[in-house]
């Protein structure tokens, strides 16, 4: 692949250098992105600014809010604390599944940043300000790439804005104790490191990424978009050290984590998952439906913007075939996206939306395939058009495959959130260079309803718990202290419920759950749970709550030790599935 560019064609543009990485000799490109450009329009942005401030403030006031709350604002919390537990008790994560422990189906990097956090004292506090602070860390990453190659500071801005803003859209994860927030902060990290000349970014891109991994395996796939751009910018010695930065510590650590596991680790992280089900509806029409409904402005901008481009650097390719070719993969799109039967359990929105969801990512797959060709055709490699694309790319497919696994929650689009916001930072920098006077006040006007849509998504004050739900949360530790005697209490819904009566956490169900499938190929454990609950010894209580029994021997050998009143909808955490504990089982008398 040759990095150079070849002297254009008698009456052919030249390759716009604003993309390879030199100033752009665009007068109108070099006014838009310059302050100096920018100090003209800075008013027509001083709306977005004010809505992108109450925006962000609501959703930080509401993150304060909900940091003390110590039960699960989202049923897996508990979970994350048993994992971090484990870790400060010396204990094993990736062992057989027991009665004891199964762990997630995640690397260990957010529960031993919690652990060591937490040594003087576990509480969920702990692990949801490593998630802000990781959360807060990747939109201010977001808002330095967006000026640094966007042009613009406020663009930088606003563009963190809105990737804040997805924090409902992308089921309220950014503060939770889960590993979304921290694994956000070290891929954007990689990626924006990335973006950077020089051996020092190359490498600082490697380990950022080798670090992600560590807290999200899904990270891995990353490193291929990045290792292409950096070949076709600075060639394959900055490739092969990328790859040494980022391929030899994570593989250091998962092969690490193999030997002292006897091959458990890699057995959760990549076996487990392959054995689950697939829901090919959420793949599509799913992603491009929630997508839109989450992200509208970016989705559209930005595929107008890579069809604009695609004219602007390629003038020999015909002017009909860089607007007719999307124009009909749009058409084509939208008509396949309304004939697609409808997920179920997920809100799709209009018939209408899907559709434009479906032609702006059909026309900018075109538009990228014409750009691709013709740089092909040209021999020259423009990296950044290698990195936006395969970027772009891997997150929308990486995302709509964890969507159709049969788990796979909102905070799948996280990443893909990211990215879209920081794309519409730099289309709407190039958009504005194209159109210096009607393009600043319509972007500014868009970005605005833009933050202000993602404002009225939802009521996002439902996700702060009251008072009554601490009360409820207190009622029910102290039902467990009084009636769990004598042995382990296993909270299946909340794992780290029993800690606050003074017992050790047990395994999650969404880990058993994970185990559980007749093609799994930890399936033959389970049969060491039964053993367990068939004892009646090994656990004093068992706490039940879901609409349909826990099962492993629990009905025939349990039976209802006590009821726990609670109002209606109080303790049901405020995202994902609303479960509550609500019922103490004992062992049944013979």
């Amino acid at each position: 692949m040759s990095t150079s560019t070849p002297a254009p064609a008698p009456g052919a543009t030249p390759p716009d250098p604003s993309m390879s990485g030199g100033p752009s000799r665009d007068p109108s490109v070099r006014a838009a992105t310059t302050p100096a450009g920018l100090s003209r329009f800075r008013a027509l942005d001083l709306l977005p600014l004010a809505a992108a401030a109450w925006l962000v403030g609501q959703i930080l006031w509401i993150w304060w809010l909900r940091l003390p709350y110590p039960y699960d604002l989202e049923w897996m919390e508990g979970g994350m604390l048993g994992h971090a537990w484990r870790l400060q008790q010396g204990l094993d994560l990736y062992v057989e599944p027991g009665p004891d422990f199964i762990p997630y189906i995640y690397p260990p990097g957010y529960s031993s940043v919690v652990a060591t956090l937490g040594l003087g004292g576990l509480t969920p506090a702990i692990g949801r300000m490593v998630s802000i602070v990781g959360t807060l860390t990747a939109a201010s990453l977001l808002a330095v790439g967006v000026a640094r190659h966007g042009g613009s500071r406020v663009l930088g801005v606003l563009s963190a804005a809105c990737f804040i803003g997805c924090y409902s859209t992308s089921g309220a994860f950014y503060d939770l104790v889960r590993p979304d927030g921290l694994y956000m902060a070290l891929l954007a990290g990689a990626l924006v490191a990335g973006l950077e000349r020089g051996r020092g970014p190359v490498i600082a891109s490697g380990l950022l990424l080798a670090a992600a991994f560590a807290v999200k395996h899904n990270a891995a796939i990353f490193g291929f978009p990045l290792v292409l751009a950096i070949f076709a910018r600075d060639g394959w010695r900055a490739a092969a050290l990328f790859v040494a930065a980022s391929a030899l510590p994570a593989g250091a650590l998962a092969v690490g984590l193999d030997l002292t596991s006897d091959r458990l680790f890699t057995t959760y992280l990549l076996e487990v998952p392959s054995s689950h089900p697939t829901v090919f509806e959420r793949i599509l029409p799913g992603t491009p439906a929630e997508l839109i409904r989450a992200l509208p402005v970016p989705l559209v901008l930005g595929s107008l913007w890579f069809i604009t481009e695609t004219r602007r650097r390629f003038a020999r390719l015909p002017e009909a075939l860089v607007w007719l070719a999307p124009a009909i993969a749009a058409v084509g799109a939208a008509y396949a996206g309304l004939e697609l039967p409808a997920p179920k359990g997920v809100e799709i929105g209009s018939r209408t939306a899907v559709a434009l969801s479906c032609a702006c990512i059909g026309a900018a797959i075109v538009a990228a395939v014409l750009q691709v060709s013709a740089a092909a055709w040209q021999r020259t490699a423009p990296w950044r058009w290698v990195y936006m694309i395969g970027v772009a790319g891997t997150a929308l497919v990486s995302a709509a495959l964890m969507r159709g696994h049969f788990g796979g929650f909102l905070n799948v689009y996280i990443p893909l959130h990211w990215i879209a916001c920081f794309g519409l930072g730099i289309a709407v920098s190039r958009l504005r260079g194209l159109w210096p006077r009607a393009g600043v006040a319509l972007t500014a006007l868009a970005i605005t309803g833009q933050l202000v849509f993602l404002h009225e998504r939802d009521d996002r004050w439902r996700l702060v718990p009251t008072e009554a739900d601490r009360a409820a949360g207190d009622k029910v530790v102290s039902a467990i202290a009084k009636t769990c005697e004598g042995g382990e209490v296993w909270s299946p819904y909340a794992a780290w419920l029993p800690t606050y009566a003074g017992h050790a956490p047990h395994g999650h169900l969404i880990a058993l759950w994970d185990v559980n499938h007749k093609q799994g190929p930890l399936v033959g454990s389970l049969p060491t749970i039964r053993e367990a609950v068939e004892s009646k010894e090994y656990f004093s209580c068992i706490v039940e709550g879901g609409r349909s029994p826990l099962k492993h021997g629990i009905p025939e050998h349990y039976e209802l030790g006590r009821r726990i009143d609670l109002p209606r909808s109080v303790l049901t955490p405020k995202t994902g599935w609303r479960v509550r504990p609500t019922q103490l089982l004992v062992p049944a008398v013979d």
